[in-house]
């Protein structure tokens, strides 16, 4: 993601609040259907070769995956009025706005 469209995003979130469901909806719809699809293809596999343990091994995988994304998510939740209160806005506004941000 480029600036430009990260400042966007950051606008988006400022009219609105920081949300777990939107941050999903983003993400994780596009992501979860292909880390389902490589789980169930690699426990297919291991079953196949006899290998019950790692199956368990990499649906657990799959599922701390999704549990760490989900508290972290919850912790930006958290920080997110702090965030929006020390942003400067204007910035954001004219990098979204496409001028070059200053460095």
């Amino acid at each position: 993601m480029d600036e430009e469209m990260f400042c966007k995003y950051l606008l988006s979130l400022k009219k609105r609040r920081y949300s777990m469901l939107r941050y999903y909806k983003k993400r994780l719809v596009a992501i979860s259907p292909i880390l389902l699809l490589i789980a169930a293809a690699v426990c297919a596999l291991v079953k196949d070769l006899g290998f019950d343990s790692a199956c368990i091994l990499t649906l657990g995988l799959c599922f701390g995956m999704l549990f760490r994304d989900f508290f972290w998510i919850r912790n930006i939740k958290k920080s997110w009025p702090l965030r929006k209160r020390i942003t400067d806005w204007k910035l954001v506004d004219r990098i979204a706005g496409g001028q070059a941000s200053h460095k």
